[in-house]
């Protein structure tokens, strides 16, 4: 017969999820730290829709201009858009949206795991008075 063991028994769905967010959000900022590359659209040359790679900053940085100064190009080729204005933009709002999600769940895995503890552990107190039998 098994005598129940509260370390064996116990799930660890919790720790491993909370680590799991935790290299989720380290991996987001790394990725945040390397720069982008923005395809910006020149226009249609000989009925091919054509585009120009610009290398922008990183999303954390303060910059949203590109890295080099944007190359000459050829008529009747232009830059449909600015570029790298768009690309920071819903970049940044995903890194916020899953820096959110992390925190979140974060919170929640913490408190999951506290009351998983304090379940299993005994509160121990001063004990009741013992009545006293009448003689």
């Amino acid at each position: 017969m098994r005598v129940a063991d509260p370390d064996i028994d116990r799930p660890r769905w919790p720790k491993y999820a909370l680590v799991g967010l935790l290299v989720w959000i380290a991996l987001t900022l790394a990725l945040a730290t390397r720069p982008l590359v923005d395809h910006v659209p020149t226009g249609i040359v000989n009925g091919k829709v054509t585009s120009e790679p610009i290398t922008c900053h990183s999303p954390l940085s303060t910059s949203n201009a590109p890295v080099h100064p944007l190359p000459e190009l050829e008529p009747p080729r232009v830059y449909n858009r600015e570029a790298c204005t768009s690309i920071h933009s819903q970049n940044r709002t995903l890194i916020k949206v899953d820096i959110a999600i992390a925190l979140v769940g974060t919170v929640v895995l913490l408190r999951v795991i506290a009351r998983r503890r304090g379940r299993e552990a005994p509160v121990v107190g001063p004990s009741a008075p013992q009545p006293v039998a009448p003689r």
